[in-house]
């Protein structure tokens, strides 16, 4: 995957998670799993304690960023500018990083990936190409009710023998067409 190579290595490049490592940053981006689109861009998130400091380096390090926009709001930050190709995308919110629902859909993301594979990652692109985010698109594949952004969330608590379980129901079912 020559996408995959050049996306860490423009990462690398930024030194993006070393220089925003005391706000434990993390990329959550869905082009490291294969879920992605041509919209795609690379998500990073971050915990802060000091929201103004937090926007202060944002500042520092990417105002020379094409496309450069930070957005400061009660509870977040959001910055946005390119680089090497790519748009990135870092928020920063006082919530432990491994609480935020960006990392936690990622997570459940991941594991839907390593159990389902490379045909289940196609089927989603496709899905996102018309227009679905991944959660929704994972959510039809699954035939998953809800609210995706929130419905998602229930295969967080599920074992990956669990998951591993409606994994298959959606293989055997869509290996019938």
């Amino acid at each position: 995957m020559d996408y995959l190579i050049g996306l860490k290595k423009t990462i690398d490049e930024l030194s993006v998670i070393d220089d925003l490592a005391e706000y434990d940053a993390a990329v959550v981006s869905t082009l490291l799993l294969g879920f992605h689109s041509p919209e795609s861009d690379i998500d990073i998130v971050c915990r802060y304690e000091d929201p103004q400091r937090f926007a202060e380096h944002l500042k520092r390090l990417y105002k020379s960023q094409s496309g450069f926009e930070l957005r400061q709001q009660e509870d977040y930050c959001l910055c946005r500018f390119f680089f090497g190709g790519f748009q990135f995308e870092i928020y920063g919110a006082q919530t432990p990083v491994h609480r935020q629902n960006a990392y936690r859909h990622f997570q459940i993301m991941r594991r839907v990936k390593e159990l389902a594979g490379d045909a289940f990652a196609q089927k989603v692109r496709l899905l996102r190409a018309q227009g679905l985010k991944p959660e929704a698109a994972i959510c039809k594949l699954l035939d998953i009710d809800g609210e995706p952004y929130r419905a998602i969330l229930h295969l967080e608590a599920k074992s990956d023998q669990e998951l591993a379980a409606l994994l298959s129901q959606y293989s055997s079912t869509n290996s019938e067409h």
